[in-house]
Formats: structure tokens, sequence, C-alpha cells
């Protein structure tokens, strides 16, 4: 993978990467300092639709290396492709819980996922650099997802209400 690509695409691979923890970061602030409690739900929604694309996106990476990387054996790159669909699958599978528990479901998903390519493309020589990235940009998203979700959470208990807390959703 990285001997293949020049320094100057991984310029790109880098900051498109952290590029993209800008969102998850700004609808953490939002839930924390949310003016109203309406802005702070509305970052649950962000943000659980936000991770939704990127546990998919991770998951088309490892699609995208079982269609193009021939060096592989077969048995590997049907594992590529089988793994490929299950982030997208298990995060749609996360709509069916409660709101404030959705982004703490992505963050385990995309822990999941993070395991997951460093079982499937450890083997890779040249996975190193994209197995670092990786673990940087699941480190950033899990701890935003967290905090919405932890936010989430407390907003629920100040209001005293468990029976939300159950039902929020």
């Amino acid at each position: 993978m990285h001997a293949a690509l020049s320094p100057r695409l991984w310029k790109w691979i880098n900051g498109l990467g952290l590029g993209g923890l800008l969102p998850f970061f700004a609808l953490a602030a939002l839930s924390v300092a949310g003016a109203a409690p309406e802005h702070q739900v509305m970052a649950e929604d962000w943000i659980y639709v936000y991770g939704l694309s990127i546990v998919t996106f991770v998951g088309a990476v490892s699609f995208g290396l079982a269609l193009a990387d021939s060096r592989a054996d077969e048995a590997l790159r049907v594992k590529w492709l089988v793994w490929s669909v299950c982030p997208s699958l298990l995060a749609c599978a996360v709509l069916f819980l409660p709101a404030w528990c959705r982004p703490f479901a992505l963050g385990l998903i995309a822990i999941a996922a993070l395991a997951m390519d460093y079982l499937l493309q450890g083997a890779l020589a040249d996975a190193k650099p994209w197995l670092r990235l990786r673990t940087v940009l699941t480190t950033g998203a899990v701890l935003s997802l967290w905090t919405v979700s932890a936010c989430g959470i407390y907003r629920l208990m100040q209001a005293h209400s468990w029976e939300m807390l159950l039902k929020a959703g």
C-alpha cells in the first residue's frame, strides 16, 4: 500500500483523513456547549449520520483492497470482501437504539473496524502507515462519539427521566 503511493499522495491521504475529524470535533463541542438543548440533540443526530458514513467508508477500503491487491491470496481477499460490508450493516442497525447511545455504539463499531484492519491488513508490509493513520483517526472519532453519547446521558439524567433514557430515540 505505502510503497505504491508517492509522498505527495500520502500528504493528501493524511490531510483528508485528519480533516475528516473536524466534523466529529465540532459536533462533540456542540453537544458539550450547545446554546440550547435542541442543539445538543441535533449533535446526537448529526454525529450518528456522519459516523455511519465514516464507518461505511472504512469498510469500503477493505472492499477496495479485495479488488485491487492481486498479491494477496484469495482467502484473504474473501475475508476482506465479507468484512467490508459489516461496518455499514452494523452502523445501520444502530439506528434502532435510543438516540443517546447511537454515538457510543458507533464508537464500538469503529474500534472493531480498526481491530479488523489490523487483523486483515497487518500481514501487508506496506500497510503500516495506513494503520497508524487509522489509529489516530479512530481515536479522535471514538472520543468525539463517546463525548456526544455521554452528554446525551447527562442531559437525560438531569431531567430525572429514566423512562426517557430507555425510550429516547
